[in-house]
């Protein structure tokens, strides 16, 4: 027995081993020595939550280098829940029916954002289907508060039909007509975005209604999702002024504060467990850019957690980036000393991971420089200031979408 488990645990050091030698990602934390990624375990011994950051969301080798790194943080340091900047309900109503789905289905289902949908998630939602039946399973569930999640509202009709379909009807266009806030603020027109506020508040306040009449009799761990759902989407709308849906920062102030509470959220529902996240570089940001104004859901990790929040931005020096709102490519090289990427680029032609904590960082680290941010705009940032790592990719192309 005794060596049957010695053998056992010599098969899993050399399966770690392994991986980390073969690991695309490097380390460094001078910019001169460049080590295997396990180098890296030392900067987060003491880390519940590491924040995995995307410069924008359409490029696919950032996606491919952060499920790497992913693997690396679920296997070696023990991050078993994967929170992501998609719906709460998409996310969660997924993974509770993640056994009788494949891993495509689970991955297509999981977000309602297309540009999610594509083979580096592909490879790891396979990942967490190899791991979902075991102790030590890689969680995925969304963080977003807002409505427009197309699982939520197809599993919303399917559990009110069978019992009230003329109120299944009105749930999936209740959902669908929340969309019009938007439209009334670019209108200009106030009277209408109250009238349809109030509408969906209203709205919310029947459907939690209708879903505690009918949980006795269904399945309960979908029903608690749906009420989670609506807590989300009143605590997040209720108040909402004309103004905010669309006008910056308050629309971001918004939503990256209800992102936060839903961490706050699964920190309670997991209190034993390390979080990894994955969202766009602002959010998971310590420190608002120069001169800026938003208050980021990584602002309050920050606050909160201190040393035990780890945010790693992504940075990419040249590349074909796909603007998901119009499906325009936006091809670029930041080949100019302005850009932080073109530093980066000097230092190694491989894909690598910065530890920004260390002492004696090189100077260009310790200034504002541009960085890439979404739809290719770019924004000044002092790096050790904005984000505790910063994991640097040479070249992306656009998303590969897995085929329907």
């Amino acid at each position: 027995m005794m060596n049957r488990l010695m053998l056992s645990l010599l098969f899993v050091s050399l399966y770690l081993v392994s991986y980390t030698q073969n690991s695309s990602v490097s380390y460094t934390s001078d910019g001169k020595n460049f080590n295997s990624i396990s180098s890296w375990k030392e900067a987060l011994k003491d880390v519940k939550i590491v924040a995995l950051g995307e410069n924008t969301h359409g490029l696919e080798e950032v996606f491919q280098n952060k499920v790497e790194l992913v693997k690396f943080l679920h296997e070696e340091l023990g991050f078993n829940i994967l929170l992501f900047e998609t719906g709460f309900g998409d996310g969660a109503l997924s993974w509770s029916k993640a056994a009788q789905l494949s891993a495509k289905d689970h991955l297509t289902s999981f977000s309602s954002y297309d540009y999610y949908h594509s083979e580096a998630l592909y490879d790891l939602f396979q990942y967490i289907h190899t791991h979902k039946n075991s102790k030590q399973a890689l969680v995925p569930l969304g963080i977003d508060c807002q409505p427009q999640q197309d699982f939520l509202k197809k599993e919303a009709y399917e559990f009110a039909q069978a019992y009230d379909p003329a109120f299944a009807k009105t749930i999936r266009q209740e959902l669908q007509m929340f969309n019009m806030l938007y439209q009334y603020e670019y209108d200009k027109d106030s009277i209408n975005f109250y009238k349809q506020r109030d509408q969906f508040q209203s709205f919310l306040d029947d459907w939690s209604d209708f879903i505690i009449k009918h949980a006795n009799d269904a399945n309960h761990k979908q029903a608690n999702i749906f009420i989670h759902c609506i807590a989300i989407f009143k605590e997040t709308y209720r108040n909402i002024q004309f103004g905010d849906m669309l006008s910056f920062p308050n629309n971001q102030n918004i939503r990256d504060k209800a992102m936060y509470q839903t961490v706050e959220r699964y920190r309670q529902q997991y209190p034993n467990e390390k979080i990894i996240i994955w969202t766009q570089n602002s959010h998971i940001e310590n420190k608002d850019k120069p001169q800026a104004s938003a208050k980021w859901m990584g602002h309050y990790l920050k606050e909160k957690y201190g040393n035990a929040y780890y945010s790693v931005g992504a940075i990419v020096y040249k590349g074909n980036d796909l603007i998901h709102w119009n499906q325009e490519v936006n091809t670029f090289e930041h080949d100019t000393p302005d850009y932080l990427a073109y530093h980066l680029n000097k230092l190694n032609q491989k894909p690598f991971l910065f530890d920004l904590r260390q002492a004696n960082l090189p100077t260009f680290l310790t200034k504002p420089l541009l960085g890439m941010e979404s739809g290719g705009s770019a924004a000044y940032f002092i790096p050790n200031e904005r984000f505790d790592g910063l994991l640097f990719i040479p070249f992306s192309d656009i998303p590969k979408k897995i085929e329907d």
